[in-house]
């Protein structure tokens, strides 16, 4: 059995077959929406960047804090593709076409850092990392598009510990 109790799955009888009829899998009578192409394949102008935290929610499939974009013309909803972990809003590159975002990586030891995170390919580039225990939080683009300026929150130093960090985005210092 796998699942909480309240929504608990059970396998029964499970058998390993040689091969499966195309018909187990055949998804032409599903509806969904395709979302294989890039959300920025549009008038970019009328995309918004914002948070979804699902937390307060007490249906929620999910606790995970998501960075979504929003199509404000056709309503199109996106999850911006941060792989390693919990995104936190930054800002969008001069172009649209990619977003600077902070977030949590779950993966290794590099802790909050800021990424810049491609909408079209949905590649995740670290620009920065270690800062551990450290949050860092709206990475804003300079007027000259070379630079990230975002807070950083020192959580063991107390609530009014913050500190400026730049980023020099073409060496990703």
């Amino acid at each position: 059995q796998l699942g909480t109790h309240q929504k608990r799955t059970s396998i029964k009888n499970f058998k390993i077959l040689k091969s499966a009829p195309e018909t187990s899998f055949a998804i032409t009578a599903k509806d969904y929406s395709d979302h294989s192409r890039p959300i920025t394949r549009c008038d970019r102008d009328d995309l918004i960047m914002f948070n979804h935290n699902p937390s307060w929610d007490l249906n929620r499939k999910s606790d995970s804090l998501e960075g979504r974009i929003l199509n404000l013309k056709t309503g199109e909803i996106r999850r911006i593709p941060f792989q390693t972990g919990f995104p936190m809003l930054g800002s969008w590159s001069k172009d649209r076409k990619s977003v600077f975002i902070s977030g949590l990586s779950m993966s290794g030891p590099t802790g909050w850092g800021i990424w810049k995170i491609d909408l079209e390919t949905g590649a995740n580039i670290q620009l920065s990392s270690g800062y551990g225990n450290r949050a860092i939080f709206n990475p804003n683009l300079s007027a000259d598009n070379t630079k990230l300026v975002a807070a950083v929150y020192d959580v063991a130093a107390g609530p009014l510990a913050f500190q400026t960090m730049v980023v020099d985005i073409p060496s990703q210092k």
